[in-house]
């Protein structure tokens, strides 16, 4: 059940800090403009990377036509998120003449599988959190061991160093994101005043219309507060789970779980909390024990299908397997596309103006291809490019895709190459 913020407002915004009173001019930070342009200017707002393990069966994983795309079977439950998606096919994962399951991994978000620079989602964070001190990168995982070995992380707080911050607890992940709200300012205390000089900080950053604008802005806000004895926002955030860590083996949790995180992911970014969060779908050569609604291993409890196994041994599991992780993405997609665009200065719903990034570390899974991924990306991106149709990558590697996601989000300073293999964004993406 979802608790509603209007009666507990000033510990939630206390939370957020100043981001969560001045956001627009924090905006203003993040381009070449205003925060309008950055939306009309086709900029997307927030993405998530989407991994999942051990790569696909390609016979029901594709897709063709244009506009509202036709799906096969794996890809079912986003048929109805087709309009917004772009299918990548001939897509390189591979960096070296061999590559195993581990070093696709490693090259999933860092763009090389030497892990030589930080990963995507962490570089990305940083760029924000410069310009808004508040900004969480929310890094969850599902399905994942009590102890988490360094070659399983697929986000990189540096080169070669994993992001400890992954969190595979929904109970944990609730408490890093919304937790720590137990000192109230008082009700005598402005969260204007709270936060001032952080405030007058960014202040004297803007321009000189701009510090007029801010002003007028708090006075504004201030008024509401002494108005309603209440802080500015309102928001919904669900309860704290009960779900705390739990093993790979504990498959009967394992479709909570995913929907606890995914909900923690959704109301951290509608909340204004975060742009840039991971989900961490298990691992590479996870021995998951995958019991899925409308699977024979639910139906049979003594039946016993480990997810990489079936990527060899069972062409028709491993794509229900796979099927089954749509489902649960599309569930997030829904959340999104069914919430206006919760920043005024946008058009839309969220997924309007959200990027969804689903990536593996290798192609069709069981011919261990890397040289033909199909990855995903959905969502609206602000715009930023044309969506409903397949498109051919012509041999480039994936660490392109990565650069055009840094690029629609406005971090048009980050490296070309980063990743180090081709220069650029995409091409044909944009």
């Amino acid at each position: 059940m979802a608790k509603h913020i209007n009666a507990d407002r000033r510990r939630i915004m206390k939370r957020l800090g100043a981001a969560s009173i001045a956001l627009p001019f924090y905006d203003l930070l993040l381009g070449n403009g205003t925060a309008r342009a950055a939306c009309s200017g086709n900029t997307a707002r927030r993405v998530l990377f989407f991994y999942h393990p051990n790569g696909l069966q390609l016979n029901d994983w594709w897709a063709s036509g244009s506009g509202n795309l036709t799906l096969g079977n794996s890809l079912q439950p986003l048929q109805n998120y087709a309009s917004q998606m772009v299918y990548f096919e001939g897509l390189h994962v591979i960096h070296a003449d061999s590559q195993g399951h581990e070093n696709g991994v490693k090259a999933g978000l860092c763009g090389n599988m030497d892990s030589s620079n930080r990963s995507i989602d962490v570089e990305l964070h940083e760029w924000i959190k410069q310009s808004v001190p508040a900004h969480q990168h929310i890094y969850s995982g599902v399905g994942l061991p009590g102890t988490v070995s360094d070659h399983q992380y697929v986000s990189y707080s540096g080169p070669g160093q994993v992001n400890n911050a992954l969190i595979n607890s929904p109970k944990a992940q609730w408490e890093s994101v919304f937790g720590n709200v137990d000192t109230d300012p008082g009700p005598d205390k402005s969260i204007i005043d709270v936060h001032r000089a952080e405030l007058q900080d960014l202040q004297a950053r803007l321009g000189a219309v701009e510090q007029k604008k801010l002003d007028r802005h708090l006075e504004s806000l201030r008024d509401v507060e002494n108005r309603l004895g209440l802080s500015i926002g309102d928001c919904s955030v669900m309860t704290q789970p009960s779900v705390d860590v739990y093993q790979t083996n504990d498959a009967h949790i394992v479709p909570e779980a995913m929907d606890l995180q995914m909900d923690i992911i959704f109301q951290a970014m509608a909340c204004g909390l975060s742009r840039v969060a991971t989900l961490q779908f298990g691992f590479h050569t996870t021995d998951m024990n995958m019991k899925f609604p409308g699977s024979e291993m639910e139906a049979n409890p003594d039946v016993r299908r480990e997810y990489h196994g079936a990527s060899h041994e069972n062409s028709l599991i491993f794509s229900q397997m796979k099927k089954w992780e749509m489902m649960k993405l599309a569930r997030f997609l829904e959340q999104l596309a069914n919430t206006p665009e919760p920043d005024s200065s946008c058009d839309g719903s969220m997924l309007d103006n959200t990027i969804v990034y689903v990536f593996s570390e290798v192609g069709n899974g069981p011919a261990h291809d890397y040289q033909d991924c199909r990855h995903l990306l959905i969502g609206g991106a602000g715009g930023a490019w044309s969506t409903g149709r397949v498109l051919n990558a012509g041999e480039n590697r994936h660490s392109r895709n990565l650069v055009a996601i840094a690029h629609a989000m406005g971090h048009t300073g980050i490296a070309s190459d980063f990743g180090g293999w081709g220069s650029g964004t995409m091409p044909g993406l944009f």
